[in-house]
């Protein structure tokens, strides 16, 4: 089965019954097709811990800001720059 996700890890999306606004941190693809995403909002609970994740289908979900990119810098790595490794 080809399974694909319509947003990606750290989109902030929003749920269209609840409203509930979150940044993408999970993706579960099901063997019947359905795409559920993990979302955690960045408001914390009154006393200052986090809300759990909460999961909603594809279908339930409208994207609010889509996830900065990275920029590979090719080339660059860390202290080991064996050559044999590029």
């Amino acid at each position: 089965m080809n399974f694909q996700s319509k947003f990606e890890m750290r989109d902030v999306l929003v749920e269209d019954v609840t409203g509930f606004k979150g940044t993408v941190l999970g993706i579960s693809f099901y063997d019947t097709g359905c795409v559920h995403y993990g979302l955690c909002t960045a408001e914390l609970k009154p006393d200052g811990s986090v809300h759990e994740w909460q999961w909603f289908d594809q279908s339930r979900l409208a994207l609010v800001k889509a996830a900065k990119k990275p920029r590979l810098n090719i080339g660059t790595g860390g202290p080991d720059r064996n050559p044999k490794c590029f």
